[in-house]
């Protein structure tokens, strides 16, 4: 199957706008983002187990933008 993340965030978009607060959508919404751009990928569906543990990882060995390091709540 095929489906671009910005269609799979409109779903969820959908889902969580009955159910969360905006700013943890917002929240949320950055985390998708990064992890787009870091995995440069087009498809939903070529996400992987693996994929998301490097992600993780990748996570854990960067700083944010204002230089902290996340916290493993964070980053789970």
């Amino acid at each position: 199957g095929h489906m671009p993340p910005e269609e799979a965030w409109k779903l969820y978009y959908a889902w969580a706008i009955r159910r969360k607060l905006e700013k943890t959508i917002e929240h949320e919404q950055g985390f998708w983002d990064q992890f787009w751009a870091w995995h440069k990928g087009t498809n939903l569906c070529a996400v992987t187990p693996e994929s998301v543990l490097k992600w993780r990882d990748h996570l854990a060995r960067t700083r944010t933008k204002q230089g902290a390091v996340r916290s493993p709540r964070t980053i789970n």
